[in-house]
């Protein structure tokens, strides 16, 4: 089990990252954004994304392979999967945060 997780996180999960955001990135803009500026926008969103991704699906797979009933393995994976998505939609959609916030004080 725990070489399964490896392998997916490793091998599968950046590749579907990438094209992930780089779909968003482009499609977002009517196919009108430069590689370069998709190239960029998928680099700033990947890294926090892979990182969500090691904290969220070992625990979840191992909850459901622990844990859950065999007949709700799929539902639990399934809504796990929905909620990941929604937080993967809200990280692509949502604007990058500046390095240097500004200063509210006067």
């Amino acid at each position: 089990m725990l070489a399964g997780v490896v392998v997916d996180q490793v091998c599968f999960a950046p590749p579907a990252h990438v094209a992930y955001f780089a779909w968003i990135s482009s499609s977002s803009s009517g196919f009108t954004r430069s590689l370069s500026d998709v190239s960029s926008d998928v680099r700033a969103r990947l890294w926090p994304a892979l990182k969500a991704s090691v904290a969220v699906w070992p625990a979840a797979i191992y909850v459901n392979l622990a844990f859950v009933a065999l007949p709700y393995r799929v539902l639990f994976v399934n809504v796990i999967g929905m909620g990941y998505g929604m937080m993967l939609s809200y990280m692509a959609n949502r604007e990058l945060q500046l390095a240097a916030a500004p200063s509210t004080l006067s």
